[in-house]
């Protein structure tokens, strides 16, 4: 990996060049993850079902080590094809009153602007999507999905999401953003993106620029583990504050890479440090293709209780999102969980008790 740095340092901090060398097959990578060999065949077979891509910076914070917590979110697993889990157990499709734009809660939607992502990681919550052609949402479909949140003045907050929203062009975002401006009722713009963790190049001064028209511009990033934060990395998030960006984090509970007390705790400190506040703490969706790095719930809440010793700006809710379209729930009490056979029933905000699988893989 070192020779890629070296040999390209000039255009290494160049978002798009990083895109136009991203490594999209998983035998690219064996060059510099030599144990990868001997699975390679079964990895590949993966890959025709999610599909593999990563950029050099990224691909820099790994270490040769099967292992390692970076690699972990990159490599396939032939795990992924075992076919357990749901593809969309939150029922976004269901939730779809237009395309692409997913109106699950009352005062809040979500429009999916692509699918399409510098890096996929394997944990992905929409895994399914990754087998669709990629898109950009631009023309007539944009046009509808603005349409349906200028009738709907319930709708206070929108999160632009995908995919990766910040793939799109300056412009793109500059036409979305000032259209969203433009409603009267919307109170909040926010965005999800796991930029900074992958292609911190993308903070641009003139991405910048676009944002400080709109701000406040509320940026939930993915940060899973703390040597995802590089010093580059931080150095931008901190600059795109007086753009008035202000960032969240929202941490996902992984088997193998972040799921320990001391780890999560360097990791949100660490945050803090560099300006973004703890979020969420999620717990790995019961998807299809991702079950292998979910931790069982019993665990997460015991690996909670003792981070809640800690600093409270050092804390992020942890919740869960419930399967069947049950919602997101916050859980801050055991007794809100009872242990079942295979699961747990949890308490939702609006529909009583809602089973809730274990993983299979223990």
């Amino acid at each position: 990996m070192e020779n890629l740095i070296s040999a390209n340092r000039e255009l290494w901090f160049d978002w798009k060049w990083q895109l136009m060398n991203s490594l999209k097959r998983i035998e690219d990578i064996v060059d510099y993850f030599p144990f990868l060999k001997e699975d390679l065949e079964n990895l590949k077979w993966v890959t025709k079902k999610y599909r593999f891509s990563v950029t050099p910076y990224y691909l820099s914070l790994a270490e040769n080590d099967p292992d390692d917590p970076i690699l972990k979110q990159i490599i396939p697993d032939v795990l992924e094809i075992a076919r357990r889990g749901d593809p969309d157990p939150y029922r976004e499709d269901e939730h779809s009153p237009v395309p692409h734009l997913v109106h699950r809660y009352s005062d809040r939607v979500v429009l999916l602007v692509t699918n399409i992502c510098p890096v996929y990681c394997r944990h992905c919550m929409r895994k399914r999507w990754w087998r669709r052609k990629g898109y950009v949402l631009r023309g007539p479909l944009l046009e509808e999905a603005l349409n349906y949140i200028r009738a709907h003045e319930e709708v206070k907050d929108v999160l632009l999401s995908g995919g990766e929203p910040l793939l799109l062009k300056d412009e793109e975002l500059d036409y979305i953003l000032s259209k969203l401006r433009e409603i009267k009722h919307l109170k909040v713009l926010r965005i999800g993106s796991r930029v900074p963790v992958t292609l911190p190049m993308r903070l641009t001064e003139s991405l910048g620029r676009v944002f400080e028209k709109y701000a406040p511009i509320y940026i939930n990033t993915h940060f899973n583990h703390p040597r995802e934060l590089s010093d580059f990395t931080i150095e931008r998030m901190k600059n795109f504050t007086r753009y008035g960006v202000i960032w969240g984090n929202q941490t996902v509970l992984l088997k193998g890479v972040n799921d320990s007390v001391e780890i999560l705790k360097e990791l949100f400190y660490n945050l803090l440090s560099a300006g973004v506040r703890p979020y969420y703490l999620f717990q790995c969706d019961p998807v299809e293709g991702v079950e292998h790095f979910r931790v069982p719930l019993s665990r997460a809440i015991e690996i909670y209780r003792q981070l809640m010793n800690f600093s409270g700006m050092a804390l992020p809710k942890f919740a869960l999102d419930l399967p069947e379209g049950g919602g997101k729930v916050i859980i801050s009490s055991p007794c809100e969980v009872r242990k079942m056979e295979n699961g747990y029933l949890v308490r939702s905000n609006d529909r009583g008790e809602v089973f809730y699988p274990d993983p299979p893989f223990k």
